[in-house]
This record gives C-alpha cells, structure tokens and sequence, in this order.
C-alpha cells in the first residue's frame, strides 16, 4: 500500500488484521517530482499475469496511475478501480 503524506512526520500507526505493507510516499521530499505517487509506482516490482489494483487520489494523478498501469505494466483496464477527487 502506498500512501502520500506531507512529510516524514506525518506517517500514522495503521492496524490491520491482514498482513499489511505501507510505503509512505513524501509529498515535499527534496527533489521529488509533480508525481510522486507514479514514480513510488514505478519502483515497485508488479506481479505477473492478472492483478487487481485500487487507486483514489487526485484525478490527474489517478489518471496518471492507471495509464502507467496499463500501458506499462499491462495491466487490465477492468480490474482496475481509480477514484479521482
């Protein structure tokens, strides 16, 4: 799970009683991009064959998002779910 907050001190504890795995994506880290969420995204070696995804952030970013999904990491288009505000 990514999740973008403002800055190091801004990560909550999250309890969870699945197994859960958080990377806080930095909003102002030191020379990050307009996209931060898409570049974290990029990092993240994504499984083969079909997989579900939820996206909910900003629109453009959201957009951003699935059109990486897709297009890179082929992802299909109906097994993805992006809310954009």
């Amino acid at each position: 799970m990514l999740i973008k907050v403002d800055g190091p001190a801004d990560p909550v504890p999250l309890a969870s009683a699945a197994e859960l795995e958080v990377q806080w994506v930095h909003r102002c880290a030191s020379g990050a991009s307009s996209l931060p969420l898409v570049d974290a995204v990029r990092q993240i070696r994504m499984p083969t064959g079909y997989f579900h995804t939820r996206i909910a952030c900003e629109s453009l970013k959201a957009k951003a998002l699935r059109d990486y999904l897709v297009t890179e990491c082929k992802a299909h288009p109906k097994w993805i779910r992006a809310s954009g505000y």
